[in-house]
């Protein structure tokens, strides 16, 4: 698709004033001013839209859709209060606000949403030109500033915004439903009898979780609302969420909300998020088979391995730790891949001859399936996607050697084995040990005094990141070009630019 004209995309960004008196950045309000010929084209898109918004947006969502009104769920909030008094239930409700909601929407994610909503490629690309080429000029005392280009986020004043921010927030009520499903959270229960389960309530960025009181819907809801922020970049401003309660204790509740701090994420990311794969499974596809070990470059983020080397000497090991330390004995060899499992105890063939796993026509195919063919030299077992070459076929010699040690058992089922332990079977306490024997790399300083269970988390973080250097201090604010040099006289005893780090952020 060619890019649109320059010009029909740029937008002039006007600043409305929240409170009386604003003082910084996020006490105004940004709304687009784009220009009348994009304005026609986003409105045609955005009437095709408004069409099919209620096929793929669930009931839940009760805000720019025909036929849902904007009382719905203030009506639904109100009953469930009043059901909870009058019956003496209890009752925890979570009113979300999302930080410059509009502004922080991910684009590969909406680009994702759609297409998991089945939304045609030519709309996915006429929506993604739309978001992406827009760019921006400041109007500062009415003049316009220099250009510049958007990163993520939509824009308000853009007629396609709201509908899109639609299918953005349709994420939380899958991973909403799927918790709920999997009796991961707790929803509340309205009615007598044939009573309706209400977990939350969405109109545009203003969100209400409802559910019983429990610690576990406290953690769930909490791990929630990060991982929806890692994939939507949506983040809640827990400044100005609330919690409130229903015959719920002021101290339960001030306790419950005293969890919004980093090391309280920390605990949650570990306990809750460890136990509850289907966030992501209830909203992308699982891959089909199964039995299947697979292995990952680079899995975890940067700060959950580093973090989790400290604090338990494991996360930066070699990612094939896992892979090296299982093998596949072979049974009747119905269910094991002959290139892909390891079936010789040291790795796959896969990876012991690449080569001509690389030049085989089929990858899958079984160890059965191999030795019924003839795996022998010149076997019909052997199907290559060409010719092989002498150094190739001396391969295959090889590779026929070390299947000398493989035999068959019919009627014995194929299983997994485990190398470190004498039983061949998994424990927690020997791949424990492997992690923290081979994985001692970590600054040994740290480990006098950090993750002492009598110190409170969030102190032991501060003192982390403070090792690593990694406190918003002046010199690192500087460096990012966040200050400039007039700032960085530090607060305490040094004049001018320091010439060691200060611990004392701006």
């Amino acid at each position: 698709m060619e890019p649109p004209p320059k010009g029909l995309n740029s937008t002039f960004i006007a600043l409305i004033p929240k409170v009386e008196s604003p003082q910084r950045v996020a006490d105004f309000r940004s709304i687009a001013l784009v220009s009348s010929v994009y304005k026609i084209l986003s409105k045609v898109l955005e009437n095709r839209l408004r069409i099919v918004i209620e096929n793929v947006v669930s009931t839940t969502q009760s805000a720019f859709i025909k036929g849902r009104q904007i009382l719905d769920a203030i009506l639904i909030v109100n009953e469930i209060v009043d059901d909870a008094k009058r019956g003496k239930k209890d009752l925890l409700l979570f009113k979300l606000d999302f930080e410059k909601a509009y502004d922080s929407v991910d684009w590969g994610y909406l680009e994702e949403v759609m297409t998991k909503m089945n939304f045609p490629v030519v709309w996915r690309a006429w929506i993604i030109e739309c978001v992406t080429t827009a760019t921006a000029s400041m109007l500062v005392n009415g003049s316009p500033t220099n250009e510049f280009c958007f990163e993520r986020g939509l824009r308000q004043g853009d007629p396609l915004s709201p509908f899109l921010f639609l299918l953005a927030a349709e994420g939380l009520n899958i991973i909403m439903s799927a918790l709920v499903s999997n009796n991961l959270f707790t929803p509340y229960d309205i009615g007598p009898q044939n009573s309706v389960e209400v977990s939350h309530l969405q109109f545009a960025d203003d969100t209400s979780l409802v559910g019983v009181k429990s610690w576990a819907n406290v953690r769930a809801l909490k791990a929630v609302l990060i991982l929806f922020e890692s994939i939507s970049g949506l983040k809640v401003n827990f400044n100005k969420s609330m919690l409130f309660g229903v015959n719920v204790n002021e101290s339960w509740l001030h306790e419950a909300a005293s969890v919004m701090n980093l090391g309280g994420r920390l605990v949650m990311l570990k306990s809750v998020l460890s136990s509850i794969p289907v966030y992501f499974l209830s909203f992308f596809k699982a891959p089909s088979g199964g039995g299947r070990v697979r292995f990952e470059e680079g899995v975890g983020s940067i700060w959950w391995r580093n973090l989790n080397q400290i604090r338990v000497g494991a996360g930066l090991v070699d990612s094939r730790w896992l892979e090296d330390n299982i093998s596949r004995k072979v049974g009747d060899g119905h269910s094991t891949l002959f290139w892909m499992d390891n079936l010789l105890g040291e790795c796959p063939l896969a990876r012991s001859f690449s080569r001509l796993f690389a030049l085989a026509e089929n990858k899958l195919i079984t160890v059965s399936e191999m030795f019924t063919l003839g795996w022998g030299v010149g076997g019909e077992a052997w199907k290559w996607r060409r010719r092989l070459l002498a150094w190739e076929e001396e391969l295959v010699v090889e590779c026929v050697d070390c299947l000398s040690s493989v035999f068959l058992q019919d009627g014995v089922l194929d299983r997994w084995e485990w190398k470190l332990h004498s039983s061949k079977c998994y424990s927690v306490k020997s791949a424990y040990s492997y992690l923290t024997a081979t994985n001692n790399t970590h600054n040994e300083g740290l480990d006098c005094f950090l993750w002492l269970k009598s110190v409170p988390l969030k102190v032991n973080i501060f003192v982390w990141r403070l090792f690593l250097n990694r406190l918003p201090t002046k010199d690192n604010l500087y460096k990012r070009g966040v200050i400039d040099t007039s700032q960085l006289s530090c607060a305490t005893m040094w004049q001018g630019r320091r010439q060691r780090p200060c611990v004392f952020p701006v």
